[in-house]
């Protein structure tokens, strides 16, 4: 039979529908694995970026909706799971910051609202693990500080209601274990001091009335 002037799925091709490989770029409906760039609907693997909504799994960035796995940035709707930053809802792992709802899991920052594990900060209200701080709302684990409700576990401190265990500390109404102080009411465990009703188990000191038939 004659040979049909068919082009291989597999190199280069471009400006065309393509279902092939490798190269399809320049605003093609695309469902190849590397490099579809530049406003394509793009089921692919890898580099898709500019504009273009993209279910791939590396490099979805630009404005995009981006449900891939890396580098979803910019202005996207994002349940990928790196570094999707800038102003989007994301649902991702890691980098998830700048005035985004976030419920990912890592570097949430910046205004946002946060259910994720780390480093949600800066105005946020947080229910992540670490690093929420600077007047949020924060129930994660890690220093919780700066005017927040925090029932978190370490380092909440200034003026904040608190729950949780390490250094709450500065005006703060604290259920925690550790060094809590400041004229603070207290039922800590360690080193409340400075006129603080306390109930805790060491350091009580200065002008304090024990309750609980607390030793001072």
């Amino acid at each position: 039979p004659p040979r049909k002037s068919k082009i291989s799925p597999n190199e280069c091709v471009k400006d065309k529908p393509n279902e092939g490989h490798e190269c399809a770029k320049d605003n093609n409906p695309n469902k190849g694995h590397e490099c579809v760039k530049d406003n394509n609907p793009d089921e692919g693997h890898e580099c898709v970026k500019d504009n273009n909504p993209n279910k791939g799994h590396e490099c979805g960035k630009d404005n995009n909706p981006n449900e891939g796995h890396k580098c979803g940035k910019d202005n996207n709707p994002n349940e990928g799971h790196e570094c999707v930053k800038d102003n989007n809802p994301n649902e991702g792992h890691e980098c998830v910051k700048d005035n985004n709802p976030n419920v990912g899991h890592e570097c949430v920052k910046d205004n946002n609202p946060n259910e994720g594990h780390e480093c949600g900060k800066d105005n946020n209200p947080n229910v992540g693990h670490e690093c929420g701080k600077d007047n949020n709302p924060n129930e994660g684990h890690e220093c919780g500080k700066d005017n927040n409700p925090n029932e978190g576990h370490k380092c909440g401190k200034d003026n904040n209601p608190n729950e949780g265990h390490e250094c709450v500390k500065d005006n703060n109404p604290n259920e925690g274990h550790e060094c809590v102080k400041d004229n603070n009411p207290n039922e800590g465990h360690e080193c409340v001091k400075d006129n603080n009703p306390n109930e805790g188990h060491e350091c009580g000191k200065n002008n304090i009335t024990p309750t609980r038939g607390t030793s001072v």
